[in-house]
């Protein structure tokens, strides 16, 4: 092959083992691939940058593993175009055209750069994306425009995505690693909504200001509950925040939440918490400007062990019971309507102190 070709890598249907390809020179390529369609593993590795031509630019591990330790450059963009397999970018990469997830592929990272500087960009139903493993968190400033509806599944957890989100579409946000955190600290925007799924313990937190973001956040239970986090006051956005039985919002120390809830349940379980909680010795609170629904025919618990101020209505949409929960203070101020439901102390047998400023909170 010529500078600005396919790198072809071929070793033979027959060939087994392991192969290292070193790469001393700088090289254009328009894109990669392996050809034996066997569970060979073919390593890049080298001083030379591997320069992109312009356009997205295909690469393939045919059924094997790919994995790429020189530096991406270019102009050009990176996807994982079929042939299955996964493909390692495990080097500190420059390229500048963007990568463009495909439907059903494993990509591995390691390092704040293995995705370039460009925009990741969804345009298939599952798409996986999974750290080393090693337990180290992975930065990636990257923007994600999500364009199509499907998932995009962190495998490992253990990333912080600060870049924006720009959702075109609803996707569901999926933290597959065993108890591992992945936060969203960019900003979040857009009608499309997310769909939360933390099937192995893991939790998922919303750190950044998303203000503009206008589509709703569904917790689901996948295995396991899903448990998000917040981290800043307008994290949800202004859409609507579904809880579950099962599945838990934290709000994790964060003071003037305005955000929509609907809740349901006692929480994720074995702990049960509470469907909102706060986990932090930091005080959290609800602005005024927020709603509470309880949805659950039954039991709705809310607290934790740190304390938590709600300054808006809480309201039933039937003859739902409010539970309070766990060990810390819940402070209770709005105008509340629990229809013929009724409000309990000390849920899961906790201690705690629940704490009144309006003649009405309790309907």
């Amino acid at each position: 092959a010529e500078d600005g070709d396919i790198a072809v890598f071929a070793a033979g249907n027959t060939a087994s083992g392991s192969y290292t390809v070193t790469a001393d020179l700088p090289h254009t390529i328009a894109g990669m691939c392996m050809t034996n369609n066997s569970p060979n593993i073919v390593t890049i590795t080298g001083a030379g940058v591997l320069s992109l031509s312009p356009g997205i630019q295909g690469f393939s591990a045919s059924g094997g593993t790919l994995e790429i330790d020189s530096v991406l450059g270019g102009t050009g963009g990176f996807t994982h175009q079929g042939g299955g397999g996964s493909i390692y970018l495990y080097g500190i990469n420059t390229y500048g055209g963007g990568t463009v997830l495909s439907a059903n592929r494993s990509i591995y990272y390691n390092n704040n750069s293995s995705f370039g500087a460009g925009p990741i960009t969804n345009t298939a139903t599952a798409s996986l994306l999974t750290t080393n493993g090693s337990g180290s968190i992975v930065t990636l400033g990257n923007d994600f425009w999500v364009n199509n509806p499907g998932i995009l599944n962190f495998g490992n957890g253990n990333t912080i995505c600060s870049g924006n989100w720009n959702l075109q579409q609803t996707v569901t946000l999926k933290n597959n690693g065993s108890s591992t955190p992945l936060t969203i600290s960019g900003p979040i925007s857009g009608a499309g909504g997310l769909t939360i799924d933390c099937p192995n313990s893991g939790t998922i937190t919303f750190s950044g200001a998303n203000t503009t973001y206008s589509g709703n956040t569904s917790l689901i239970v996948d295995g396991g509950g899903a448990v998000l986090k917040l981290g800043n006051a307008s994290a949800l956005g202004t859409g609507t925040a579904n809880v579950p039985v099962g599945c838990m919002i934290d709000l994790n120390g964060t003071a003037g939440v305005v955000g929509n809830f609907t809740l349901s349940g006692n929480g994720v379980a074995p702990n049960s918490n509470g469907a909102l909680i706060n986990s932090s010795s930091t005080p959290a609170s609800l602005s005024s400007a927020s709603t509470v629904s309880l949805a659950n025919v039954g039991q709705n618990y809310v607290g934790g062990t740190g304390d938590i101020a709600i300054n808006c209505n809480i309201t039933s949409q039937g003859n739902q019971n409010f539970v309070k929960t766990g060990t810390g203070v819940l402070t209770l101020s709005g105008t509340n309507n629990f229809g013929t439901g009724q409000c309990f102390l000390g849920g899961n047998g906790d201690a705690g102190t629940l704490a009144i400023s309006n003649a009405l909170c309790f309907g």
